[in-house]
């Protein structure tokens, strides 16, 4: 190994982990940092053993230049770099392999004199690691964590550059947050290590910031699970230590007041009593950081707002001593109160004081109740009403429209909190709770609303609504007065996907792990699982009822014109275009509710309302998207399995005879399991029934229309179908998605599970006639096909949808744009030779234009 040529090296591999991109570049890259010989870790390893060697050969130690000149600390940079970019892509073996890796350099060199830059470095890689492998449950055995914690309490108990202390201190900390059960035997001694560095840092008249910074780092991390609320001495100790960090805003470096506002943030509560007993210049300390000149200062101390605002109100409310919590209040209302009004939002910093107001001023409710149920009232009226001031003057809105949505998540969190703490909702309140939900929606997909605060409004309208759902029928009468207006503002944008992350995040908080939820909403909103299920239904109920509303009063007619021939044109565009947006919008909303009983107790009145309005818009193809995604989702819940269905003569399908009181058996709480098998049954007869109709007047369909109907029969469950009649749909689709992929990729996919399930019928019935269509896929290249590849004038036509997934529907899936249309043609042509496979070898001859297990003039080869 030779340091001359590492330089070189070394920006070239730094160049491709830069260009990572997909599973691939992981692999090849990883292939080359990773290998304990041949690669970086290797490289690594053997100049930390030629130095050892020097060493011990010259009874010296080597000097740091020597090992600097070998580019230690920049090829620990770029394994750093590389666990960073392929996160999600790299193995769990080769992540532990990177970690503990890391960890043995670090081993081998804490005990001799190494270079602090080098040994700082080995901590990245041991952190990603250690988070990597927490998030994917690996075993704390394949870690080593014990030996892990003995070197990391060596090199803290060792001198040591400031950046090792610090970095030390940090992974010590999260070492005993993400495996507790393995520290606990040593947790005393890492809490005497923390005890001790906190007692020098004290002690001295001009402490290390870098090491307090660490420490406070570290103490974040190790009192989630080894906080000792008894000892009052220790924790005063640190919120003390704690409040210092705070203080320095003046300070050019800003590690220390960024790491005390995450140890606020995420113990607040450990510190309640002090919080309290120091209450002003808390309050006073906290609004000089939200409002500081620099942008990572403030964005940490907006973190704490919640969880600090939660806290202080707690104290407050369990004050024993009357005048004390009278007085107590009356300062927490006072400061947060002159905030909310006083305060403008002309700039970000001034937003940032005003949402800690609004904060303190929801939180406090709960004290409020204490004081008195009107106090909470009047609480919840002054926010509301300064949220009408902020975000409902639309003049002065728009000038500072940023500043002001950066806001909303805090209104909202504010609202919820003064709701659930409030002993009654007025009729006024509910209408302003109501008005504010509308405001939230028309502002959600404007530019000046970053990624980052959508998803914060999403949390905090499920919040509101859950608080709501507090309240008794409140929420009931919140959506009445809402609803409509929610449902037109979504389907009135041009990208219909824009509203999905929020509808979703309201009709999933069933599903979602609330005890994960930061804190205090975990215990603000302490609900049952079936007290989140009766929440979901109420939205999805009023949700259904309005889009079926909306379906009635539209006008989907079409004129056919006084000239012959002349396309139909709507009678009411304006219908038809609200329409198509509320389709779009229905089908991928509908797809993502997570409840699946709320699916299963509309299945029979949605499907009733689709088909009468199918047979009285036969010309409409959204129908046949909205059954589509209807029966896919009732088969995913297993609503549809169990029914009793029959075969005639023909091959077509039938609902059979139920015996008097029998039922359909079924694992989820049915209150009356008579009714829904009578509504399962009937769901059958209307569904069949539609298919029947579907099949007999499919061909008088074209275009658009036509492409609709045969998705829908390929996406139907084979048990519905009678596939010797499906064999026109089948080519018809094949045909078609020579020039329309999804329709391709539809029929391909219905095929594979055909003969999976019913193989025999695919084989008398549907393989003969598709085989020579699926030559078609298999020879064609990018742009046109093998038969024709050398006329450009027959191009297959591209399309934007190559890039939906195979597998799903036209209407199902996500169109990011980021799988190009050869990628696409490529899957289709995979999924193609799947089929021939399950088809069978003399499918496969006939096909090549061989006999049936020979290899012929242009059968299969090694090389074709």
């Amino acid at each position: 190994i030779s340091a001359v040529g590492m330089p070189t090296i070394l920006t070239s591999l730094e160049e491709s982990v830069m260009k990572i991109e997909k599973e691939d570049d992981v692999v090849g890259v990883g292939a080359v940092l990773l290998h304990p010989i041949d690669g970086l870790f290797g490289f690594i390893g053997e100049c930390l053993k030629r130095k050892a060697a020097v060493a011990a050969s010259l009874r010296s130690d080597v000097t740091d230049a020597a090992i600097a000149d070998g580019g230690l600390k920049a090829s620990v940079d770029i394994v750093t770099k590389y666990l960073e970019k392929s996160t999600n892509h790299l193995k769990a073996a080769d992540m532990v392999y990177a970690l503990r890796t890391s960890a043995d350099f670090l081993r081998s060199t804490s005990a001799t004199k190494s270079i602090a830059a080098f040994q700082t470095a080995l901590f990245s890689p041991i952190v990603i690691g250690l988070r990597r492998a927490a998030s994917l449950s690996v075993p704390p055995s394949a870690l080593n964590v014990p030996d892990l914690l003995e070197t990391l309490l060596r090199i803290v108990k060792k001198p040591n550059s400031k950046k090792v202390k610090k970095s030390s201190l940090e992974t010590l900390g999260l070492l005993c947050r993400l495996y507790p059960a393995e520290c606990s035997s040593r947790d005393k001694e890492v809490l005497d290590v923390f005890k001790t560095t906190l007692t020098s840092l004290v002690g001295s008249e001009d402490p290390d910031l870098t090491v307090a910074a660490g420490l406070l780092d570290g103490l974040t991390e190790f009192l989630h699970h080894f906080s000792d609320a008894e000892d009052v001495q220790w924790r005063v100790s640190i919120y003390k230590f704690m409040s210092r960090g705070l203080d320095l805003t003046d300070h050019t470096r800003h590690e220390v007041p960024r790491a005390a506002s995450g140890l606020l943030k995420d113990h607040a509560r450990y510190f309640k009593a002090d919080l309290v007993n120091d209450v002003e210049a808390a309050l006073n300390r906290l609004r000089k950081l939200v409002s500081h000149r620099n942008v990572d200062v403030r964005k940490d101390a907006v973190r704490a707002c919640e969880p600090f605002a939660a806290t202080i109100a707690q104290g407050v409310a369990e004050v024993a001593d009357p005048k004390r919590a009278g007085n107590l209040f009356k300062l927490v209302f006072s400061f947060a109160k002159n905030l909310v009004l006083s305060q403008s939002t002309a700039t970000m910093r001034d937003a940032h004081v005003v949402s800690l107001g609004i904060l303190l001023l929801g939180h406090l409710s709960v004290a409020a109740v204490k004081d008195s149920p009107q106090t909470g009232l009047q609480i919840l009226s002054l926010i509301l009403s300064r949220f009408h001031d902020i975000y409902e003057d639309l003049p002065s809105f728009e000038g500072q429209a940023e500043e002001n949505m950066r806001l909303l998540p805090s209104f909202l969190n504010a609202i919820a909190v003064a709701v659930v703490n409030a002993p009654h909702l007025t009729t006024l309140l509910e209408a302003q709770i109501a008005s504010s939900l509308k405001t939230v929606f028309l502002h959600y997909p404007k530019e000046y609303v970053f990624a980052s605060t959508r998803v914060k409004i999403n949390v905090g309208v499920v919040h509101l609504l859950l608080g709501c759902y507090q309240q008794g029928d409140s929420l009931m009468k919140i959506l009445q007065n809402s609803i409509f207006s929610l449902v037109t503002t979504s389907v009135s944008v041009k990208d219909i996907d824009t509203y999905t992350p929020l509808w979703t995040a309201i009709l999933s908080t069933a599903s979602t792990p609330y005890g994960l939820w930061d804190h205090p909403w975990n215990t603000i909103l302490n609900l049952s699982a079936g007290q989140h299920c009766h929440m979901t239904s109420i939205v999805f109920d009023a949700l259904v009822t309005t889009i079926i509303g909306v379906l009635d009063k539209l006008d989907l007619s079409v004129s056919t014109g006084a000239m012959e021939g002349a396309e139909p044109t709507p009678t009411t565009p304006n219908d038809f275009q609200i329409y198509l947006s509320l389709v779009s919008f229905w089908t991928t909303i509908f797809a993502r509710v997570s409840d699946s009983a709320v699916i299963n107790d509309w299945s029979l009145p949605l499907i009733l309302k689709y088909t009468e309005l199918s047979g009285a818009y036969p010309h409409v193809s959204g129908f046949y998207k909205l059954l589509t995604g209807l029966v896919m989702r009732c088969e995913k819940t297993g609503y549809l399995r169990g029914a009793k269905l029959v075969r005639d003569h023909t091959g077509c399908v039938c609902v059979g005879e139920w015996e008097e009181d029998e039922e359909i058996p079924t694992q989820e709480a049915v209150k009356n399991p008579t009714e829904r098998t009578n509504r399962i049954k009937e769901f059958h007869v209307v569904l069949l029934k539609f298919i029947e109709t579907t099949m007999a007047t499919i061909f008088d369909c074209k275009g658009e229309l036509l492409v609709a109907a045969i998705t829908f029969l390929l996406s139907m469950p084979v048990r519905l179908l009678n596939l010797k009649a499906m064999t026109s749909p089948l080519t018809t689709a094949l045909t078609t998605g020579l020039s329309y992929p999804p329709i391709a990729a539809t029929a391909v996919t219905a095929l594979e599970t055909w003969l999976d399930t019913s193989p025999v019928e695919v084989q008398k019935y549907l393989a003969e006639p598709a085989v020579g269509i699926l030559r078609a896929f298999l020879s064609a290249v990018h742009g046109k096909t093998v038969d024709n590849a050398d006329d450009s004038e027959k191009p297959v036509k591209k399309s934007r949808r190559y890039r939906r997934a195979l597998g799903e529907t036209a209407f199902g899936g996500d169109d990011d744009g980021t799988e190009n249309e050869i990628e696409q043609l490529q899957a289709i042509q995979e999924k193609v030779v799947i089929v021939l496979g399950k088809l069978g070898s003399g499918v496969v001859a006939r096909l090549m234009g061989g006999d049936e297990g020979g290899v012929g003039e242009g059968g299969w080869g090694l090389d074709g």
